[in-house]
């Protein structure tokens, strides 16, 4: 389901299993799941079947390999905010925010001689960071100069989410076509559980545009397989902020007070995610 979760249970399949614990992992401590039980798969495959405990509330997993070869599972569950200080709400948050290419990846250009995304993404970003390490996050950025810091992939910037309680990865880009006419941002996302996230973005930067009367994208709320969205340890959303191959979105993307409105209400969606979601409370029933 693109548009909403509707998440009841979570499988894990072992393939080439013929051996499991008798009993299932208890889940008698655990905010997100109220069961767990073994269950026959295809053939050598045997599924762990994890329940959640409310439906379509599922926000992510990690899968690490120790040393001595034991498999761990985690999965990621709501950072409740609602005890936190009018001052600090997002206090204990950690976002990545990752500025679109650097370095030698230049991304694309427009109506501006010598202007790239790359320069644009960086400053939008420091825009972003300090909005929210205002709200008391934690931010981590995938580079904060003008460097590439993909290898052979773009796994150097998701990396920086990857096992370690991340809360939310944002992507930041600037969009370009052959044509003038495409106007406006757009926000992609891959996995159901960065939705919500995304359509929040969405909606708070699409009322910023409409104050500039700019925007024609008919849903600016996309499902897109990027690289980055597609990672699966916590929600990931890439912000396209506007096309610099538009005379009036470039002219409004060089803009400082544009620039000020859009990274806040970048992060006014942000926060307004977070508010939203649960705090849980295990209640435990005989």
């Amino acid at each position: 389901n693109k548009t909403g979760q509707t998440t009841e249970y979570v499988d894990v399949t072992f393939s080439y299993t013929t051996k499991v614990p008798a009993a299932a992992p208890d889940m008698t401590d655990s905010p997100l799941f109220s069961k767990a039980e073994w269950r026959k798969g295809g053939e050598n495959e045997t599924v762990l079947r994890l329940y959640l405990r409310q439906k379509g509330q599922f926000y992510g997993y990690s899968v690490v390999w120790d040393n001595d070869g034991t498999l761990h599972l985690s999965f990621k569950h709501p950072h409740g905010i609602a005890k936190n200080p009018a001052e600090s709400p997002l206090k204990g948050v950690r976002i990545v925010i990752d500025p679109g290419h650097g370095g030698t990846s230049s991304g694309t250009y427009g109506t501006i001689p010598g202007l790239y995304e790359k320069t644009l993404t960086l400053t939008y970003s420091k825009l972003l960071q300090a909005k929210l390490e205002s709200l008391g996050a934690t931010v981590v950025m995938t580079r904060t100069t003008d460097v590439l810091p993909d290898k052979e992939d773009m796994s150097p910037r998701t990396d920086h989410a990857r096992n370690n309680g991340t809360d939310l990865l944002v992507s930041i880009h600037m969009n370009g076509v052959s044509g003038e006419s495409a106007s406006g941002c757009s926000i992609h996302y891959f996995n159901e559980y960065s939705y919500p996230v995304n359509r929040l973005i969405t909606d708070s930067m699409r009322a910023v545009e409409k104050q500039y009367n700019t925007g024609n994208r008919s849903e600016p709320c996309a499902w897109s397989p990027f690289f980055v969205t597609r990672l699966h340890d916590c929600p990931a959303v890439l912000v396209e902020c506007g096309f610099m191959t538009n005379k009036h979105n470039m002219e409004l993307l060089i803009n400082t007070t544009y620039q000020d409105k859009l990274t806040q209400a970048m992060a006014d969606g942000i926060l307004s995610y977070f508010r939203a979601l649960p705090t849980y409370t295990v209640q435990v029933t005989n």
